[in-house]
Parts: C-alpha cells; structure tokens; sequence
C-alpha cells in the first residue's frame, strides 16, 4: 500500500548496518593496498640471479663506399602518374 510506513527503528537497523559494511569494507581495501605496498618494498636480493649471457662470435667489418644498381627487365611504372605543372608562367 502507498500509505505504508517503514518503521523508524528498521530504517536506522539498516542505515547503521549500512555504515558497518562500508566500514569494514574500507578496512579490507585498505589491508589489501598496505600487503601490496609491503610486498613490493621486499628485499630483492634473494632474487635468483639471471644467467649470463652466452659468447657468441664476433666478426670484424670493414667500412667501404659502394654503388649499388638494380636493373629489371621490364618498366617500372606507379600504379597512379601524376603530371606536376606550375600554376604561374616563367
């Protein structure tokens, strides 16, 4: 019915049940943040240490200037040919 009403006492059962889960929520969040930060501050020295880099060959290359052409045996066209013309004369 529209003219039902809450009792009071129920209303302040569920708004102080309300503030007690926020609470404790609040506390779980803030537990878990402090664990992380904690755990992540650890000392990191009994880390095991990474192996080491295997030797690899090493071969010594001599700088030079060379000329490098490719020829084909067909023309090389773009797939789109632009015509660039001046929009002014002279």
């Amino acid at each position: 019915p529209e003219n039902a009403r809450i009792p009071k006492n129920l209303i302040q059962k569920n708004v102080q049940q309300f503030k007690t889960n926020t609470k404790m929520k609040n506390v779980i969040i803030t537990s878990f943040i402090l664990a992380l930060v904690l755990s992540s501050c650890a000392d990191k020295s009994q880390a095991p240490a990474a192996p080491a880099a295997p030797l690899l060959p090493v071969l010594a290359i001599k700088s030079e200037n060379t000329t490098t052409d490719a020829e084909y045996p067909a023309s090389i066209q773009g797939t789109v040919d632009v015509e660039i013309r001046p929009q002014v004369s002279g």
